[in-house]
């Protein structure tokens, strides 16, 4: 009997200690309510001004971010940076994860381990997004983040895999139509329309002027950068383009992802010297401030310049089949040879800039107020849970 009685003793301390661990590091490390898994530079500026609302909410999150995103992330929300304790990867690997990585099965576990949030938003562009989506889906809300205005092609991610999310949120309402129409879709518009659009009014033009060493005296022309498949043959097409106009001052805004290596080295063979580069200090929205004209080959930037009532090209090749709500509703320009830019360059350079804007909201179904409307699904979603 005595012998029963200890035995049962020991068993009852065994489950108090195993429940009482269990409790430590799950219980109390369950970490942040809401975890953001981004990859690309469009996503996380995308959701930026969301975590600041979720920061005046007081709502706890914390920001898992792969490649590009990792360096924003890292330069703008530090404190909400995560892995730093769990461990589960390292930034410095973090940082050169290629879009068709996964994590080890230990891996996901650990995280799990870790971190077992209610809401998880990510991007859509990387394989590592959809597995955390698939590895949290049956415990949390899961959303997928789509942020770009074209449609999205048969190959990538979000079509592949988009049953990894609970819903998928698109900036429009024009791509309900796309490939994306057999997931649950979700209409929240794009954030970063909000910044674009404030950014006239709160970026003084002589202090752009000032940090380029620039006089306001010439047009200027600007060049957003990108990456990518055809980049490279379309940006030299630019940069051709450009010796037909001595008058003009041309400048190059990097993406976010890359070094500049590429562009300079196109610069330097074809002697374009009449190209300046930006430097990164200087973000694409705030030198759109000063241009006449924005260029791009398949940036969103041609979406958001128009927030700016900025006359928009896409220079793109003759065999790019890219397009977007902006070019087909011909609010921006789309071209695809060298003589085709000049001419509608040099056309958009002499028009007035006294047309009266377009409403975008309206004609593209975006929603206005994207920022609050995200941060209240987010709270929403939490209260269900």
């Amino acid at each position: 009997m005595k012998k029963a009685r200890q035995s049962l003793y020991f068993i009852a301390t065994f489950l108090s200690f195993y429940l009482l661990a269990i409790h430590i590091s799950f219980g109390d490390a369950k970490g942040p309510s809401t975890l953001f898994v981004l990859y690309d530079a469009g996503e996380t500026k995308g959701l930026q001004p969301v975590f600041k609302e979720l920061d005046k909410k007081s709502i706890d999150y914390a920001i898992l971010a792969f490649s590009t995103a990792l360096s924003l992330v890292e330069s703008q929300q530090p404190a909400k940076s995560f892995d730093k304790n769990c461990g589960v990867v390292l930034s410095a690997e973090r940082i050169h994860w290629s879009r068709t990585r996964k994590l080890s099965e230990k891996q996901i576990a650990k995280l799990k381990g870790c971190v077992r949030p209610k809401v998880i938003v990510t991007g859509v562009v990387s394989e590592v997004q959809a597995q955390v989506a698939r590895s949290y889906k049956k415990e949390a809300f899961v959303a997928g983040f789509y942020d770009a205005f074209s449609p999205p092609e048969e190959d990538t991610l979000v079509v592949r895999a988009g049953d990894s999310w609970d819903e998928i949120w698109i900036p429009t309402n024009k791509l309900s139509s796309s490939l994306l129409k057999g997931h649950r879709l979700r209409v929240v518009g794009q954030p970063s329309l909000e910044h674009w659009a404030q950014t006239t009014a709160n970026v003084d033009p002589r202090k752009i002027y000032a940090k380029l060493e620039l006089a306001a005296t010439r047009p200027m022309v600007l060049y957003a950068g990108g990456y990518g498949r055809d980049y490279a043959e379309a940006f030299r097409l630019f940069v051709r383009a450009t010796r037909a106009f001595p008058s003009l001052t041309f400048l190059l805004s990097l993406h976010p992802k890359v070094d500049g290596k590429l562009e300079k080295q196109i610069l330097r063979e074809e002697g374009a010297e009449n190209i300046q580069v930006v430097p990164k200090t200087i973000d694409t929205k705030s030198v759109s401030v000063i241009a006449e004209v924005i260029v791009c080959h398949r940036s969103t930037v041609g979406v958001q310049a128009l927030f700016m009532n900025k006359p928009v090209i896409y220079l793109d090749l003759p065999t790019g089949n890219y397009t977007n709500v902006a070019i087909q509703e011909n609010w921006a320009v789309q071209v695809r040879s060298l003589n085709e830019f000049q001419k509608v360059l040099e056309r958009l350079v002499k028009k007035k800039s006294g047309d009266k804007p377009l409403d975008i909201y309206s004609l593209a179904e975006i929603p206005r107020r994207a920022t609050l409307l995200i941060s209240r699904v987010i709270e929403d979603r939490l209260s269900q849970r």
